[in-house]
């Protein structure tokens, strides 16, 4: 387990009294996985999903066109369908914030239950089931597409770059403190099992709350830290079938994207 000692530092650091109110030791896992058959029993939906690339493509198409076609998100007027093509990384929101019983997520109800059969959840129970294990009791409720490589670092799937070691949400407390990131990964191709795809992480000894930038700022941006961490505290944690998600408190570890990545996506719900 690691706790900052001089290898990394917060860009903005915490004052002592704050870093006290805040210094419980972790006892708990540091992460967990789960597979899809946990949350969707029945359906042998982990299998298909690590031995049907076509069905992972057009599950990441469908869930990336039903969140761009959120006009809450990407307004009416903007050129939004072009994004799609592009491999960009995509955001939006993993719940309905206006809380509709409209639904949202069609184009992804319509490919679950084209390879999985008519028992599939809709798409919009697919996403409040992985959206759930964040236990998230008010928003933000984000949802990002994060690409690989090649989209974001210009650099080509197997080169290594540099970690980026960060806490989404870290500065936040109440009601906050228990959300979890979770992470639904897209491996590179079928079979998969290896590093790459699943984010690094650093086991802290104590939870790390980042002291905002801005105590009034809502923004939920990330707070990076620089520096250089030994190797031995770096958890790379394996891809397997049956562990599809990854999820994690945002105070218990530091993260990153792998520093050599090989995945084909990796979407992130917070």
């Amino acid at each position: 387990d690691y706790k900052e000692q001089g290898h990394i530092h917060a860009m903005i650091p915490l004052d002592e009294p704050y870093w006290n109110l805040h210094n419980h030791i972790i006892r708990h896992n540091h992460f967990e996985t789960k597979s899809l058959d946990d949350l969707f029993p029945d359906l042998n939906f982990s299998d298909s999903f690590n031995t049907l690339a076509k069905f992972r493509d057009d599950l990441r198409h469908a869930i990336r066109y039903d969140m761009i076609s959120d006009e809450s998100i990407y307004g009416p007027n903007e050129q939004r369908y072009q994004e799609l093509d592009k491999n960009q990384p995509l955001i939006g929101y993993w719940k309905d914030t206006k809380c509709t019983t409209t639904p949202r997520m069609n184009k992804t109800t319509d490919t679950l239950r084209q390879h999985l059969g008519p028992n599939a959840p809709t798409g919009d129970e697919f996403m409040q089931a992985i959206g759930s294990l964040c236990h998230s009791t008010q928003p933000p409720f984000h949802w990002t597409d994060v690409v690989g490589v090649t989209a974001t670092q210009n650099k080509q799937l197997g080169e290594k770059t540099e970690h980026a070691w960060h806490q989404d949400y870290g500065h936040l407390e109440t009601p906050h403190e228990n959300n979890k990131l979770v992470f639904l990964a897209f491996p590179p191709h079928n079979h998969y099992k290896g590093t790459g795809v699943f984010p690094h992480v650093i086991k802290l000894k104590c939870q790390h709350w980042a002291k905002p930038q801005d105590m009034m700022d809502s923004s939920y941006k990330p707070t990076f830290y620089r520096g250089t961490v030994p190797n031995q505290y770096i958890v790379r944690p394996r891809y397997v079938p049956g562990g599809e998600i990854i999820l994690f408190r945002d105070v218990d570890v530091l993260h990153s994207s792998p520093d050599i990545q090989y995945r084909a996506s990796i979407m992130r719900f917070g």
